[in-house]
């Protein structure tokens, strides 16, 4: 009996060892590396997809801030880790622009797998309200009367301000001085105050201004109006030229070799939080669309962005700070 009660016992542990590693998944919490300090936009996201995420993967999702080097210490982390899924990125603009802008010790299309699209955020293209122009064709149209006249406020070199500004120049033919600040909040302040013509900026730190009458709302950087604000032309109307399309955007990266089964999870589960009322309701108040898209879909826009950005980068000679 003791024999037979042995036998089986062995079976057993053979069974449980043979299940893969991927069905279990997840067995403990799960990280996600955010590349910027608490309290940002980046850092937001994550604790708020964290919070409805761990609830659909029945494990806590623990959010760790890896801030430096433009966001590169958190993804090469993740490029270079486990291909478990139990250490994830929240990715951003960034990380399409900066391994064109610089050295970030992996390669993204090859370390990274995009796992979800979450966030979709337009950009405002907004003047102060002392501004000689009404609209953006009014001031494309100055701008090329006066090279270098004008002046666009950047939150920092490789964000999507700057980003957006150096295509819009080269879309309309202007000739206008990109302005550096470290953030967007200093860079804001000076387009508030007249000294600085024009900034793409997010809606969830410009619209209130607009709202106040303290900033005027030229344009939206997306392909079509925005519903929230119909009678805003797109910078493509506004100024009189076609293709112009800027986003910012939050995404969820997984170590490339991360088995597809547990990839499949996580789509599913982050599907389901970036559709529920209360993630969508605290999104709405940053101003902020959820997506949830797969990784298919998520992968060909990163991809996309990557391209675009890496050629403007090269023509713009852009280097890092």
């Amino acid at each position: 009996m003791q024999k037979f009660m042995n036998h089986c016992l062995a079976l057993l542990a053979l069974c449980v060892a043979q299940v893969p590693a991927w069905a279990q998944y997840p067995d403990r919490p799960v990280r996600i590396l955010v590349g910027a300090a608490a309290g940002g936009p980046t850092d937001i996201v994550a604790r708020v997809l964290g919070d409805s995420l761990g609830k659909g993967l029945g494990k806590p999702v623990l959010v760790e801030n890896r801030a430096g080097a433009g966001g590169n210490i958190a993804s090469q982390a993740v490029a270079t880790s486990a291909a478990d899924g139990y250490m994830l990125l929240m990715g951003s603009f960034s990380n399409a622009v900066n391994p064109a802008m610089m050295a970030v010790g992996y390669d993204a299309r090859r370390d990274l797998m995009p796992v979800s699209q979450i966030t979709r955020v337009p950009l405002l293209v907004v003047t102060g309200k002392g501004a000689p122009f009404a609209t953006l064709g009014e001031l494309v149209a100055e701008a090329r009367k006066r090279p270098g006249a004008f002046n666009i406020a950047s939150g920092g070199i490789g964000s999507s301000s700057h980003m957006a500004a150096e295509l819009f120049k080269r879309m309309a033919g202007v000739e206008m001085t990109v302005v550096h600040y470290k953030g967007g909040a200093p860079a804001l302040q000076d387009v508030l105050a007249d000294r600085v013509q024009l900034m793409f900026d997010n809606p969830q730190t410009s619209l209130p201004h607009v709202k106040a009458g303290g900033l005027k709302l030229l344009a939206v950087s997306t392909a079509a109006r925005l519903r929230e604000l119909p009678n805003t032309p797109t910078v493509a109307e506004g100024a009189g030229f076609t293709g112009f399309e800027v986003i910012s955007w939050h995404g969820i990266f997984a170590r490339s070799g991360t088995p597809p089964e547990v990839v499949g999870r996580l789509t599913r589960e982050i599907a389901a939080a970036t559709s529920g009322k209360d993630l969508r309701d605290r999104f709405a108040q940053m101003e902020i669309d959820p997506v949830g898209s797969t990784p298919d879909e998520f992968g060909r826009f990163f991809a996309r962005e990557m391209d675009v950005w890496a050629r403007i980068v090269k023509e713009a000679n852009i280097k890092p700070e």
